[in-house]
């Protein structure tokens, strides 16, 4: 059985940096891409990393976990965006500080209240 090479695998080390900083602002496709193959999860794990954004109690749990047990993404993260509701903000402290302990690198730190819509 022959083994194909996708066209994306082709393309220059620099170009697909480049796809990859444009997906920043998109990290759900971005994450999605990481997935892909072995290449695309090396060169797009620090863009994924580089800012985090939480918008519920349960991701700051989950962020905790996975910067607890894998320390090299921790150390990827330079920005931190967190955006709760004042009903969620009990509900994230704990797991959100020891998600920023974590972050050894944290270059910036953004958290917004964000208004029930009602």
């Amino acid at each position: 059985m022959a083994f194909q090479i996708s066209i994306f695998e082709t393309l220059p080390l620099e170009l697909l940096e480049i796809i990859f900083q444009y997906l920043r602002e998109s990290p759900y496709s971005l994450s999605s891409l990481t997935l892909a193959c072995r290449t695309f999860y090396v060169l797009g794990t620090p863009t994924l990393y580089s800012s985090v954004r939480l918008t519920n109690p349960a991701s700051s749990a989950k962020l905790q976990r996975t910067f607890y047990e894998n320390s090299w993404l921790a150390s990827l993260g330079r920005e931190l965006q967190v955006h709760f509701h004042d009903s969620q903000a009990g509900q994230t402290h704990e797991p959100l500080l020891g998600a920023i302990v974590e972050m050894q690198n944290l270059e910036s730190l953004i958290m917004c209240r964000v208004p029930l819509r009602g």
